[in-house]
């Protein structure tokens, strides 16, 4: 369907990038000069810089703040975007110190809410009248061929242009707008016709022509010395707006890509915007009589004009917030993501791990978002805090009906960054002794060339084994150990058929209330949420919220769902995940000729020549970790809010106090925890009978690991 080809195109000239030259920022850090010179020789040409590793501590969107500064917008309203997508494989530019990164563009757009006719829009002033006149056809055809399709507007709105153009959110009202764009006269764009297999359920669009004009001839040249006017044309539809103004135009560089190899180019038969070279000047208005041709323009000028018309005096800088944290989020009860759209709507973003000074990407597959994911009958579905007017509700799981408006998101459970945080820890090039048995890691080369690097002639592949789904060729061990993580692409999509049916992957996600899930990840990632939100007045039912949404992670992984005997318990997924990884490391053991290589990890005499032996030492402190953050956090938020809020003696703010921080409340350290497993100690994550299952879910029993 060719509207969707559009969609890099639609995506990126919503972002249309001015050409202007800004003098160099000399705030910026002097710590490295030839730094500081390479971005201000961006700043000139308003580049920027994505960087690959998102723990660098470089600020490749500096030449936008120089950038935006210039032209007197805040400076912490800025956007750096990129047309280009990091494979793993390469090369990339570096910044001078030696940073990769993938070339991007400043931008700066105004956002546009119509309340007559049209709510949607994306207003670039200045040069960005040509890209958005070739945005406004895009989207217009993009609506009428979804409308055609039988589509709806949450599925052009949530599924097409919030997807492609990387926004949160649209502060409009969709039906309306949707219905404003396919009611647009057809010489902005037209439906690319019915691609579904069943035709007969397709909706014909009718033919729309521009708005109907009176022309009114030009009075009579009067005897004074007075310019005459340009007549103006009456319009049966709407008001005219004042002539335009003189532009100059240029063509505004591309945004985001968001889908490879995609057709950038125009439809067959649309108007192509008339740029015109640079530095010169076009003019709407001309003297004398306004042609019918002319007047039809500006008639629809009039009424749809807006979505392209220049608006210099309004311009302002966006943030650029990169993907959502957590992933795209949605309502339970929003329309599902079906038929065209989902084929398009995986989502690919594999762990980074950087071993021996070198960059792995390790393939986890892709996965639903949140408005296909509410469809999938195999995922949990929706774990969310109850309503409570002083933020203190209950962990609850219920259906679509009792959740209302509240947002989702997929969850992985076990997160698969930790595949990456191993990989790196096990590769740090510590020498420090571990364990009883004295044992030492890896030397980093051994952890980058004997597991990662497929490349390497060093590298060691697990051999075919169906029950494991490992193919014919093999796979590399952090190959094999993905194919355990929450994934939605079906095994004909994946490198040699290798890995887990969906019947297994799909079960590990679940939905669960997007702020929990995002809080999550950031205990996930080792880091520390700070521990309150703000510290003014007003912030006192916000912190309570920061405090609830927090604590209501641990609640949300130690749900027990004995009262669902078709639903799994949340951490059941979580351990199913792990013992695969356990699993999938006792076939390295197994396998590996341990002995063969100098820089192995080393050991006196405990279980340092097992990865299984690592894994579970770094699990069991990788969890512990998580906890001790957790506990800090909760004391530290209690002490904060406690002497922040201690004059406010309302009866019902002191029962939150109970309820967060009493004897056995939601934000207490004692409760901050992750469950135990009795059979297998302490957190189930490995040697656990019960989550060890092969390729057909049968157990295996491959006993406890050794200890280092």
């Amino acid at each position: 369907m060719r509207a969707f080809t559009l969609l890099p195109l639609l995506g990126s000239l919503l972002f249309a990038v001015a050409q202007e030259t800004s003098k160099p920022d000399t705030s910026i850090s002097r710590k490295n000069e030839k730094l500081q010179q390479f971005y201000n020789h961006f700043a000139k040409s308003g580049d920027c810089a994505i960087y690959i590793d998102s723990k660098v501590k470089n600020d490749g969107k500096t030449p936008c703040k120089q950038y935006c500064k210039a032209r007197g917008q805040p400076e912490d309203k800025i956007g750096c975007v990129s047309e280009h997508v990091a494979n793993g494989k390469g090369p990339y530019p570096t910044d001078p110190d030696g940073y990769e990164y993938l070339p991007g563009k400043c931008v700066f757009v105004q956002a546009v809410v119509e309340a007559v006719n049209i709510g949607f829009a994306f207003i670039p002033g200045g040069q960005g009248v040509t890209a958005a006149r070739t945005a406004t056809k895009a989207a217009v055809q993009g609506a009428k061929s979804f409308a055609e399709n039988a589509m709806t507007p949450y599925d052009f709105f949530d599924g097409w242009v919030k997807k492609g153009c990387g926004l949160e959110k649209i502060e409009l009202d969709y039906q309306k707008t949707f219905d404003s764009l396919v009611g647009a006269p057809d010489s902005l764009g037209t439906s690319t016709g019915c691609k579904r297999k069943e035709r007969g359920k397709c909706k014909t669009q009718p033919a729309r022509p521009d708005p109907k004009t009176t022309e009114k001839k030009a009075d009579p040249p009067k005897t004074t010395d007075k310019k005459e006017d340009a007549p103006k044309p009456t319009l049966t539809t709407s008001k005219q707006d004042d002539a335009a103004k003189t532009t100059t135009t240029k063509p505004a560089d591309a945004g985001p890509n968001t889908t490879a190899g995609s057709d950038r180019g125009l439809p067959p038969g649309s108007d192509k915007p008339q740029a015109t070279s640079s530095g010169t000047t076009t003019s709407s208005a001309a003297p004398g009589r306004l042609r019918s041709r002319n007047a039809k323009k500006a008639a629809r000028d009039a009424r749809w004009g807006s979505m392209f018309a220049p608006r210099a005096a309004g311009d302002a800088c966006l943030l650029d917030k990169g993907p959502k944290v957590g992933g795209e989020s949605c309502v339970a009860d929003g329309p599902l993501r079906r038929g065209l759209l989902s084929e398009r709507s995986l989502t690919r973003a594999d762990p980074l791990a950087t071993v021996n000074n070198k960059k792995f990407w390790i393939d986890c597959g892709m996965h639903k978002p949140c408005g296909e994911a509410k469809g999938d009958g195999s995922i949990d579905k929706y774990y969310y805090l109850a309503d409570d007017k002083k933020c203190g509700g209950d962990m609850m799981f219920g259906n679509a009906r009792a959740v209302g408006d509240k947002e989702f998101q997929n969850d992985h459970v076990y997160e698969k960054q930790a595949l990456a945080l191993f990989f790196m820890w096990l590769g740090d090039g510590s020498t420090t002794p571990i364990g009883a048995g004295r044992s030492t890691k890896p030397r980093p080369a051994w952890v980058a060339d004997v597991l990662l690097n497929e490349d390497s002639s060093r590298n060691h592949k697990l051999p075919s084994n169906p029950t494991l789904g490992i193919p014919a060729n093999g796979a590399t061990v952090d190959s094999v150990m993905a194919y355990g993580v929450a994934r939605s692409d079906p095994l004909d999509k994946r490198p040699d058929y290798g890995g887990l049916p969906l019947s297994m992957t799909s079960r590990n996600f679940a939905l669960v209330e997007e702020h929990i899930n995002q809080y999550k990840g950031t205990f996930f990632k080792q880091g520390q949420p700070s521990n309150l939100t703000g510290y003014a007045p007003r912030d006192e039912n916000p912190n309570r919220n920061w405090i609830r949404r927090h604590a209501a992670v641990f609640q949300y992984l130690k749900y027990d769902q004995t009262a669902n005997p078709n639903k799994k318990n949340v951490w059941n997924k979580w351990m199913r995940v792990s013992n695969w990884v356990d699993l999938a490391l006792h076939e390295f053991d197994r396998t590996y000729p341990w002995g063969s290589q100098q820089d192995e990890p080393q050991t006196q005499s405990g279980g340092g020549r097992s990865l299984r032996a690592w894994y579970a030492y770094w699990i069991d402190d990788y969890l512990g970790g998580i906890e001790g953050r957790a506990r800090d956090w909760a004391i530290g938020a209690q002490r904060e809010f406690r002497e922040k809020y201690k004059n406010n003696d309302d009866a019902a703010a002191k029962r939150w106090l109970i309820k967060a921080f009493g004897p056995n409340g939601f934000a207490v350290p004692a409760r901050l925890t992750l469950p135990r497993v009795p059979a297998a100690l302490p957190y189930g994550a490995y040697g656990n009978l019960a989550m060890t299952l092969d390729r057909a879910g049968n157990q295996v029993n491959i006993g406890q690991p050794a200890r280092l």
